[in-house]
């Protein structure tokens, strides 16, 4: 709510907290490369240090792009930009992080291994998943969102009724056969792309279909 607030924009929050998730893959995955307990409190910390981290990042590049964005450039050229420009300053924070938390890591000392040990290897797992998802996949995902806006915007009003139609439809259909919130939510998040993709795809071949070659 923040984050929209300050852009002004759902799409650029949206883009910024799809790594999220993926860097918290990077630090249960490096907590189980080490041994340490995935239900730790020490922890559970860690990931709260790093999804700031990896949202601070996301911010920096975005807000540059859509600065460039309003300077006049198009949206490909001034993610490119963004990218190239912010690179510097999201590795070196990830990598001055990282490297401030790895004697905390490496600790043997009983308090520092079962205390500090999961904390530091949470935050380390965690920002080299998310630094490089930050860096490749934030800039995509914004570039697709603002691109199938686009599109949905300049269909026409039958076009955008079917679809809401058929949005409407897939989620009584998941409502009804599916009962598990976790996969309620999955299956709707896949309908919500589904969906324009469909319409996208069946548009895109009739005027192909109706070309003159």
């Amino acid at each position: 709510m923040i984050l929209t607030s300050v852009f002004e924009s759902l799409l650029a929050p949206l883009a910024m907290m799809i790594a999220l998730p993926l860097a918290t893959i990077g630090a249960l995955w490096g907590l189980i490369a080490t041994g340490n307990s995935l239900f730790n409190a020490n922890a559970l910390v860690g990931f709260l240090i790093l999804l700031g981290v990896v949202v601070n990042n996301g911010i920096m590049l975005i807000d540059y792009a859509r600065q460039l964005e309003r300077d006049g450039c198009r949206l490909g050229r001034a993610l490119l930009t963004a990218g190239q420009v912010r690179v510097r300053p999201i590795l070196i924070t990830a990598l001055s992080t990282m490297l401030a938390m790895l004697p905390l890591a490496m600790g043997r000392g009983e308090y520092v291994a079962r205390i500090g040990a999961p904390f530091a290897v949470a935050v380390i797992g965690g920002l080299v998943a998310g630094t490089l998802f930050t860096l490749v996949l934030v800039p995509t995902v914004y570039f697709g969102l603002a691109s199938a806006v686009t599109w949905a915007r300049d269909l026409g009003w039958r076009l955008q009724c079917a679809q809401a139609a058929g949005l409407a439809f897939g989620v009584w259909l998941i409502h009804q056969n599916v009962e598990s919130t976790f996969w309620q939510f999955a299956d709707g998040t896949a309908l919500l792309g589904l969906v324009p993709a469909l319409a996208w795809f069946t548009q895109s071949s009739l005027r192909r279909s109706q070309a003159d070659l």
